[in-house]
């Protein structure tokens, strides 16, 4: 059931990049001197567009997502890493080098404050 639904959500989805490869192939058999090429020619632009913003925000939503999934694996108190400016730069094992023995597991404070994300615009991230 979920995914049968999740399988129809998407066809709107795949027909984009079908749409623009239709629109290339009339492109390719309308001569350029007519007038349809010229807005052929704008009609694919416009759809490579629409592909890329629709990629860009289904990349974001994934973030945000694994961004929610770390939130809710770490327990106590502090301030949400979920803010609509943030976005996940890396996610891995982090391990802190002790004097007594050579790996520990690392504190929470250690854990939060290697926790990395920045703006999305176009600020340098920040450790």
């Amino acid at each position: 059931p979920r995914e049968y639904l999740m399988s129809h959500l998407i066809l709107p989805i795949q027909r984009i990049p079908r749409y623009r490869l239709l629109l290339e192939q009339l492109m390719k058999y309308t001569p350029k001197d007519r007038p349809k090429h010229k807005i052929l020619a704008e009609a694919v632009t416009k759809l490579m567009d629409v592909a890329n913003h629709v990629n860009e925000s289904k990349r974001r939503f994934e973030n945000m997502a694994n961004m929610v999934r770390i939130q809710n694996r770490i327990k106590g108190k502090f301030d949400s890493l979920i803010q609509p400016d943030r976005r996940l730069i890396s996610e891995g094992m982090l391990q802190q080098k002790s004097l007594f023995s050579f790996w520990r597991w690392p504190s929470k404070s250690t854990i939060l404050s290697f926790l990395r994300y920045a703006s999305l615009g176009d600020e340098k991230p920040s450790l």
